[in-house]
């Protein structure tokens, strides 16, 4: 829904405004990370290609790429992603907290450990999960778990509290 917003956003950006086209580049890797993964892995690496003298950003960066690895079943590049990830929080002690969370979840998730990620992801402050991420990511886990059950109830409830929010 907000896909075409941000088109034309990057239509009337300038190439020399890093900001807005990290901003853009990012925005459009997330609202795709869950619905088609492989098309948001190549808007988050344009983000990371703008953001990598920018610590900030850099993060976010590897934290959305996490949940891409997330959604596209990549367990290697996520675990190259993570460990890069927790370095560059070694290396950059003042950053925020955002990510932490996805890292977890996906980590346990990954490992086999669905009941830990649903746990953490239910106890999460909702730093680095939406309302509508918190869904899609709960569906994927019950995925994982060969719930198929679940993963459809999930998605029920992510329609039903996208409905209301319209």
């Amino acid at each position: 829904m907000a896909k075409p917003y941000y088109e034309e956003a990057l239509k009337d950006a300038e190439p020399t405004d890093t900001g807005s086209l990290m901003s853009i580049y990012s925005r459009v890797a997330e609202l795709k990370m869950e619905r088609d993964p492989k098309d948001a892995m190549v808007w988050n690496e344009k983000f990371g290609s703008l953001s990598q003298n920018h610590p900030e950003y850099y993060k976010v960066y590897l934290a959305l790429k996490g949940g891409i690895c997330f959604f596209l079943g990549d367990k290697n590049t996520f675990e190259q992603t993570n460990s890069e990830f927790q370095q560059y929080l070694k290396q950059h002690p003042s950053l925020d907290q955002f990510g932490i969370e996805t890292m977890s979840v996906v980590q346990h998730a990954f490992n086999g450990q669905y009941n830990k990620a649903l746990e953490l992801l239910s106890a999460t402050n909702k730093h680095d999960f939406e309302d509508i991420k918190y869904f899609d990511f709960r569906s994927k886990i019950y995925q994982m778990m060969n719930r198929s059950d679940l993963a459809i109830a999930e998605t029920d409830k992510r329609r039903d509290y996208r409905d209301s929010r319209s």
